[in-house]
């Protein structure tokens, strides 16, 4: 959750976040690695903490809590282990995320998605392709 600066929040980023954590939640699971640019270059999330109204690792965690609440729901929870680490004198954060048993839909800005995890990329499907992805997914 990288920052436009230390004093604005970047949504663009949080829903990134969000929207892979819930692409994963409804593929095979993964790793999230907060803090970890896509060239593996650690970043830290050090800089995040200057946004949040407390400024360390509990106030991230607390707003990474309140975005899956917000965005995804409570009950998807007990599908990750979010822990932070230390790397090269830098804190990230990394997040084990499950499959969910039920689909996940994400709510942000006012638009309703269903995301799936690709090979690389976390993707939206249309309607049809939820259905039918949902329909093979979960069978009950």
């Amino acid at each position: 959750m990288r920052r436009v600066s230390f004093k604005q929040v970047n949504k663009q980023l949080e829903y990134l976040v969000v929207r892979a954590i819930s692409g994963l939640l409804n593929s095979q699971g993964g790793l999230l690695f907060i803090g970890v640019d896509d060239n593996s270059n650690i970043l830290g999330i050090e800089n995040d903490y200057k946004t949040l109204g407390k400024k360390n690792k509990d106030g991230f965690l607390l707003q990474l809590n309140n975005l899956v609440n917000n965005h995804m729901g409570k009950e998807f929870h007990q599908y990750f282990i979010t822990k932070t680490e230390k790397i090269d004198n830098k804190e990230i954060c990394i997040i084990l995320i499950s499959t969910s048993d039920t689909p996940v839909y994400l709510n942000y800005d006012n638009k309703e998605e269903f995301c799936v995890r690709g090979f690389a990329s976390t993707e939206s499907l249309g309607v049809r392709e939820t259905h039918e992805y949902i329909l093979s997914h979960w069978k009950k």
